[in-house]
């Protein structure tokens, strides 16, 4: 059985700082006004990041945390869900870090590697709802995070948020061809390269849903402007170096997307392997983890979920399609797909 647990974090020592007093968190002042106040704690476990090259460290790299701690709305009171609390932390060191905030019932909203420099317009609960992270500003090293919990402060507290990922990984480890005994036997993939196509590019924070007008990149096909487009050299695209044969291609490729968990064969996200056979420019379109694409009941979706990961092994048997967006036909390609939740990521305690 696979497990979703990417960051827990838990909440270290709310104590009683006195009266109620205004406190300015980056250039926002919030007004107390419950009767007690109270100081924040937060440990945080180490976090490394390595600037070589992809890796495990750079997957959980935390560099910034945004907490915003909101009065937990109760429309019988005439509550409105208004902003308590909110402070952003950074630097190499998160291992403690302070912030203040008050006793009563209130939702603890964090977001980690955010690429929103400014949250002045968020005073409400309401306001953060409608805030969006873009995929084209996901580097790898830094990837969004977001958790929340609903708690009744008092004096002392610990409390645990879970953090994930929006983005998933797509990964290609192996590229081999098998023609033997067809009329394509000794030719070679040339001129290939990967990408991905249908990719969603952006994505409601607070609950990870599309907007009313979702942006697709790379929608149906390769678009430079899209590409082009990404704070993270491939992230969309990868060329590979020299022909395939049947001795295979086995450097890994990574790409990532955000979650498209639908069963359309035109709208599904696609990792698609472009290569010339015998002088003609063939596709060769991998509907992820779709029926016939190595899909099974015990992946528990259809398509790509948040912060999963998904390894694909291709054999190209025979000439693809001649669209990107085109299903291919039976037999074309052998593949293998192993889906897991993508890996645990450190936890950080805090107590409020």
């Amino acid at each position: 059985m696979k497990k979703r647990t990417i960051i827990s974090i838990s909440a270290l020592s709310l104590l009683l700082a006195g009266a109620c007093t205004k406190t300015d968190f980056q250039s926002q002042n919030v007004e107390t006004l419950n009767p007690q106040s109270a100081t924040v704690t937060i440990d945080l476990a180490a976090s490394t990041k390595s600037v070589v090259e992809q890796t495990q460290q750079q997957d959980n790299a935390i560099n910034t945390l945004d907490v915003f701690i909101f009065k937990n709305t109760d429309s019988s009171k005439g509550d409105s869900g208004e902003l308590d609390t909110y402070q952003r932390f950074q630097g190499d060191d998160l291992s403690s870090i302070q912030l203040t905030s008050t006793t009563g019932p209130k939702v603890v909203c964090v977001v980690a590697n955010s690429h929103v420099d400014d949250f002045s317009g968020v005073t409400k609960i309401a306001s953060f709802k409608e805030l969006k992270t873009l995929l084209k500003n996901e580097m790898i090293g830094s990837f969004t995070m977001y958790g929340e919990v609903e708690h009744e402060f008092e004096l002392t507290n610990r409390i645990s948020v879970t953090l994930t990922r929006f983005v998933s990984k797509v990964a290609v480890t192996s590229i081999k061809t098998k023609f033997d005994g067809t009329s394509y036997q000794g030719q070679t993939l040339k001129n290939c390269k990967l990408f991905l196509i249908n990719a969603y590019g952006d994505k409601l924070v607070f609950n990870n849903e599309n907007g009313t007008s979702p942006i697709i990149l790379n929608q149906a096909a390769l678009v430079e402007e899209d590409v082009n487009s990404t704070a993270q050299e491939g992230l969309l695209m990868d060329v590979i170096d020299g022909d395939i044969d049947g001795t295979g291609h086995s450097t890994a490729h990574y790409f990532y997307t955000y979650s498209n968990e639908t069963q359309n064969i035109s709208t599904s996200t696609k990792v698609v392997l472009q290569a010339d056979l015998n002088g003609v420019t063939y596709y060769y379109p991998i509907m992820i983890n779709q029926p016939d694409y190595g899909y099974l009941p015990e992946n528990g979706h259809y398509g790509v979920g948040r912060n999963t990961s998904y390894s694909y092994t291709i054999t190209v048997t025979r000439p693809g399609s001649e669209d990107p967006n085109i299903p291919l036909v039976p037999g074309a390609v052998e593949l293998t797909l192993e889906v897991q939740d993508w890996s645990v990521v450190p936890s950080f305690d805090k107590e409020f």
